[in-house]
């Protein structure tokens, strides 16, 4: 009898769920993927889990599943270690997340524990310190064998230990300004609309200027 033939199960291709897409960009960002290939930021990037997201003089907005958000400055280095859990190597990040949320946060020197909340979160590599800035809701911080729950309107500095100071509105205000990508496109296109009134009213004025009287 002839043998019966074998046949082989192709391996399913696993599709890995995205754990964020771009809601603004500014400037120049790269992602560098799980087997290490690296590929520049556009509107249209998805993000998986082992992302590394690397900018310099750019900057963009995530937004997470759930409708989170996350703006990751210029200069720096954040990593999706898994839907829950992010990595901030050096650098700053502004992230906004709902009440419901459970999300950890590492820097290397810190676990951040996120309840619900706004928040800037940067690390200096020079120094050795993680700074967080919280503006809503609360925070778990832990360095080391402290921990500490920090509330709104405080910011912490962690170092060699946990340091609180409190947070101004207007300290607030000006940190914020520093991730804002949709204003500062919106802010050029009204300046560069403004200049082209301007233009074409000296225009239409030098114009009237020049026509010969009747």
């Amino acid at each position: 009898e002839p043998a019966e033939e074998i046949l082989e199960e192709e391996p399913e291709e696993v599709v890995e769920e995205s754990v964020a897409t771009v809601y603004s960009l500014d400037g120049e960002v790269w992602v560098v993927k799980k087997d290490g290939s690296r590929a520049q930021v556009s509107k249209d990037s998805v993000f998986n889990s082992g992302d590394t997201i690397e900018s310099k003089m750019g900057r963009v907005m995530l937004i997470l599943q759930g409708g989170h958000k996350i703006n990751v400055g210029m200069n720096s280095q954040f990593t999706f270690e898994n839907s829950g859990t992010t990595k901030l190597t050096f650098g700053s990040i502004k992230a906004l997340f709902s009440p419901n949320k459970r999300f950890t946060v590492w820097t290397p020197i810190a676990n951040i524990g996120i309840r619900g909340t706004e928040f800037i979160l940067s690390h200096n590599q020079t120094t050795g310190t993680s700074t967080l800035h919280l503006y809503k809701g609360e925070i778990e911080i832990t360095a080391g064998s402290e921990t500490e729950i920090v509330q709104a309107g405080n910011s912490v500095v962690v170092g060699g230990d946990i340091t609180s100071t409190e947070l101004s509105a207007e300290e607030w205000g000006a940190l914020a300004q520093e991730f804002e990508t949709e204003k500062k496109a919106s802010n050029m296109i009204w300046i560069i609309l403004g200049l082209l009134v301007v233009v074409l009213v000296i225009f239409l004025i030098v114009k009237r200027m020049k026509k010969p009287r009747e």
